[in-house]
């Protein structure tokens, strides 16, 4: 069954339906912003792009169907927070350091895609965190320097990862 119209629920099924490449869209309303009976429908693209006009258009159209006359539509894009993450993995004697240096960067890719939505915080020492595996002896990053916040309009977007591997 459709969710009922005007609902967070009904909003995100005709974003979702209207662009099916969608990465991920928020619903906010009166709780967040302030101002009653307007609903900003706020957009991110595959990997966390920016939405095209045409894609926003799309998306719009089909929002305005299930809207109650009652209420405002705004359909806008997310604001892309990039971040880089940076810093240096301590390897175990033995294993190959470029191969052992590569899986810390992979994993540390995978955390940061996973928060990959909008409203999400990402923790620095998520990112720090991830970086363990078999053969890491100790993940420093010196980027981020702090948590990225949290913001109902933002996505965070890891943008570059670069380690160094010490022995």
């Amino acid at each position: 069954s459709r969710p009922s119209a005007g609902s967070a629920e009904g909003y995100l099924y005709c974003a979702y339906t209207a662009w099916p490449a969608l990465l991920h869209a928020a619903v906010n309303g009166r709780a967040v912003h302030g101002r009653r009976g307007d609903v900003d429908l706020v957009l991110a693209g595959p990997g966390g792009r920016d939405a095209t006009a045409g894609e926003m258009t799309l998306v719009r159209e089909a929002a305005q169907l299930i809207k109650p006359e009652a209420h405002g539509l705004t359909v806008l894009r997310a604001t892309r927070r990039t971040y880089d993450v940076a810093g240096t993995v301590s390897v175990a004697a033995g294993p190959d350091a470029e191969t052992v240096r590569a899986e810390a960067e992979n994993r540390i890719r995978a955390a940061a895609t996973d928060r990959l939505r909008i409203g999400a915080e990402v923790p620095r020492a998520l990112l720090e965190g991830a970086a363990y595996g078999l053969s890491i002896i100790r993940g420093d990053l010196a980027s981020p320097a702090a948590d990225i916040g949290a913001d109902p309009y933002t996505i965070p977007v890891m943008a570059s990862i670069g380690l160094e591997v010490t022995q």
